[in-house]
């Protein structure tokens, strides 16, 4: 529904600003880190479910379901999902999509793309895996007034891993999960990245 809260989700998993280890705001200009974000994750036995909550004061986006795939141009979330560990042997030789394609050619790794645009549309896309099936879900809204966007979104298990192979929600199950916030504030968009979730 657009609204991401702890009683919904629990704690927040990650939080996104310039001191977090895990996160990199290389392509921002030093002392203007301007967007900072909290990430939640659930799940049960059909979803992953992601609520991201960004506080930025620009938000542009012209982007229409014609052109969704240059949405990292704009305000928007980037989302890997890994079918396997993503720690373990086949991802660290397959990591690199623009050295070796196999990982996503073979849907181990699914990259999805969220954003509002500025008449209050949510547009989705995927950018990695097989891009024929997309039974994600998301409510993505801006709120002008206190500078906040919101990015809920459900991803289907079953959409993720090779064919046969899809991700089974039980005790034991490991898979990987990146993230990236795209912001800009007119003049160049930047890409703040967890884990590398960009392309």
């Amino acid at each position: 529904d657009g609204v991401v809260s702890e009683d919904e989700y629990g704690e927040c998993v990650w939080v996104v600003e310039q001191e977090s280890e895990l996160v990199s705001y290389e392509q921002f200009t030093d002392g203007n880190y301007y967007s900072t974000a909290e990430i939640y994750l659930a799940y049960d036995e059909t979803n992953l479910y992601i609520g991201v909550v960004v506080n930025s004061p620009y938000h542009i986006n012209t982007i229409t379901s014609a052109n969704a795939g240059d949405m990292y141009n704009s305000e928007s979330i980037q989302v890997n999902v890994t079918s396997v560990d993503p720690t373990g042997e086949y991802i660290f030789d397959n990591w690199d999509n623009v050295v070796n394609g196999a990982a996503a050619n073979s849907n181990i790794v699914r990259q999805y793309g969220f954003c509002v645009n500025d008449s209050g549309e949510t547009i989705k896309t995927v950018w990695m895996g097989n891009t024929a099936i997309d039974n994600s879900t998301a409510k993505c809204v801006r709120d002008d007034d206190n500078q906040i966007t919101v990015y809920e979104v459900a991803i289907p298990f079953a959409d993720c891993g090779a064919e046969g192979e899809t991700i089974v929600a039980e005790a034991g199950t490991t898979l990987g999960v990146s993230l990236s916030v795209n912001s800009g504030d007119g003049s160049k968009f930047k890409n703040i990245y967890l884990r590398d979730g960009g392309g």
